[in-house]
């Protein structure tokens, strides 16, 4: 089964059952080299895909600043649980911006 979660919360428990898939959408800023990415991956998942971006879903004009959205993809290889870290930042810099944590647990 496929799962799709929007700008997860802080400590929100995701539970997926083996061969599961879980995409991550999250928004940041465009043209401000933000960029979220999976820093902690728990070993009951791998990663499918980190650096898709979709755009804009009102303007077609791509306009600095303005929302876009990365996402992050997941599958349940086998049963376990652990912290999932999600990090907004800036390649350039040391400290990400903003920090998810979220518990996974796959069945």
């Amino acid at each position: 089964m496929h799962h799709v979660m929007e700008s997860p919360r802080p400590g929100q428990q995701i539970d997926l059952s083996v061969e599961d898939s879980l995409e991550i959408r999250l928004s940041h800023p465009s043209g401000t080299g933000y960029r979220w990415s999976a820093d902690r991956v728990p070993s009951c998942v791998v990663l499918r895909r980190a650096d898709a971006e979709l755009g804009p879903t009102k303007s077609p004009v791509r306009t600095p600043g303005q929302a876009r959205t990365s996402v992050i993809e997941l599958m349940a290889t086998e049963p376990g649980d652990g912290e999932l870290r999600l990090a907004l930042g800036r390649p350039w810099e040391s400290e990400p911006a903003e920090v998810v944590d979220l518990m996974l647990t796959v069945r």
